[in-house]
């Protein structure tokens, strides 16, 4: 019966990873993720009564990962170019942290995988880099227009 709630389970922790993310920029822990959703996180492999798995638990981080990205896009669009560079550098890190474990070839394998190959996020500091030299090119031929003026 696992399967029927897993997904609503990676969806709560990724909502929960999101939520501490947006208020303080960094990621949650397991003992808040237990908090927030009063469910025990099996890290050890050893509870038997309902409980989030360790997959769930990192789906969860990954699912934060590709919500970032998309953050990082819509920062841009608002004017806000130091996000992307923040959200970088946490990605980054998370997935450092992603490498020292020994994932086996399955789903959690496939979805790792994407975090390294994200072209989402390579899209979003793209267009940050694209959208910041437009307004520092914008900057200079108003700085120009208006002394060109004088």
């Amino acid at each position: 019966y696992n399967e029927l709630w897993t997904r609503v389970v990676q969806s709560s922790i990724f909502l929960a990873s999101f939520a501490v993310y947006l208020s303080s920029e960094r990621l949650v822990t397991s003992d808040e993720i237990e908090s927030m959703l009063g469910v025990r996180v099996n890290l050890k492999n050893d509870l038997q009564d309902f409980h989030i798995s360790l997959d769930e638990f990192l789906h969860g981080y990954i699912m934060l990962t590709n919500e970032l990205s998309r953050l990082a896009i819509n920062s841009v669009t608002l004017g806000d170019y130091d996000r992307p560079l923040r959200i970088s550098k946490f990605v980054k890190e998370l997935y450092m942290g992603f490498q020292l474990l020994n994932l086996k070839n399955d789903s959690l394998r496939k979805k790792f995988d994407g975090i390294k190959a994200s072209s989402k996020l390579k899209f979003a500091f793209d267009y940050f880099f694209y959208c910041y030299f437009l307004k520092l090119f914008s900057l200079a031929i108003l700085y120009k227009v208006q002394y060109q003026e004088d």
